[in-house]
């Protein structure tokens, strides 16, 4: 998700107004997700840099210090571990009683050591944020953690976090926990669909859909969203359904479509016996986006461009 012009310029105006006493909270309307995108981090870096400038002079130092905490996300997912945990830091040093900087910290921090490999120190990071948001009843925070644990668990406790943070959300009137009803759908879809529980992730990936378009969910999130669900379809043996999906998707976004769509449509002509078209398709997928492939694709693509 690529933030739009017009929120970067409403968001820095935002930062701009004086505060009117004590430290102020990002508004409810607005949050973090409209500013990071995990696709594109060095992007959500450049504008939340911006924002933190904006911040600090203003004299924000609790907003300073959360920004400072989605930077950290931005460099860590571009491997820049270092940077990272020195922001962290600073965050930290900026605003040392801020019990929603806290648990911004060990979020991020968690995110950082995962991403290294170091889960097992993570877990404990995630757990204590989750406690530490539910004392301070910061819902939107304490998503954020109930969605890391629910990463890092066996499918079974995972469902049951993923569960208790989805029955959290949907009584929820913050527009930044009632976000979380989309994404914790969608991990509950992909977790079902790696155990071939196609049904079951069809209904999850089906209210994920819903979520995000009640919230007005960007294009790029919608266009995933939706193909995930003609993913499904095509493994319940649903191909037509799934094909005229799919092939909606590719047409909407023309060359900027995803590649994974073009193996998706392969997919679905081999398995209607149309194997001149697989070929076709399997053959545009390596030809437009090999990178975003992995190993497994790659050799999937070979078969149906062979075939």
């Amino acid at each position: 998700m690529r933030l739009p012009h017009w929120l970067t310029a409403f968001i820095t105006l935002w930062a701009l107004v004086p505060s009117t006493g004590g430290a102020r909270e990002i508004p409810a309307y607005l949050s973090f997700a409209d500013v990071f995108d995990h696709d594109h981090p060095e992007d959500s870096e450049l504008t939340l840099r911006a924002l933190e400038q904006d911040a600090a002079g203003a004299g924000d130092k609790v907003v300073q210090a959360e920004i400072l905490t989605q930077i950290a996300r931005s460099e860590g997912l571009e491997k820049r571990f270092t940077e990272a945990y020195g922001d962290l830091d600073r965050a930290s040093a900026i605003a040392p009683r801020s019990t929603r900087v806290v648990i911004y910290v060990d979020i991020e921090r968690g995110r950082l050591l995962r991403l290294q490999g170091s889960t097992a120190q993570a877990d404990q990071l995630f757990h204590r944020a989750f406690a530490e948001a539910r004392a301070a009843r910061a819902d939107y925070l304490l998503l954020d953690a109930v969605h890391m644990i629910a990463l890092a668990e066996p499918f079974d406790a995972s469902r049951a976090w993923t569960e208790r943070g989805l029955r959290i959300a949907a009584t929820s009137t913050d527009r930044r926990t009632i976000h979380w009803i989309a994404v914790l759908n969608n991990n509950l879809g992909v977790a079902y669909f790696e155990r071939g529980d196609y049904i079951r992730a069809e209904g999850a990936y089906r209210a994920a859909l819903i979520a995000d378009r009640e919230q007005g969910a960007d294009v790029e999130t919608l266009v995933n969203a939706q193909f995930s669900l003609a993913q499904d379809w095509r493994k319940l043996g649903r191909i037509k359904e799934a094909l005229a999906l799919q092939t909606r998707l590719h047409d909407q976004g023309g060359d900027r479509a995803l590649p994974s769509i073009d193996l998706e449509i392969a997919e679905c002509r081999f398995a209607m016996g149309q194997f001149g078209q697989a070929r076709y398709w399997a053959h545009m997928a390596l030809q437009r986006g090999p990178a975003s492939f992995s190993q497994a694709d790659l050799d999937r693509l070979k078969v149906l461009g062979e075939r």
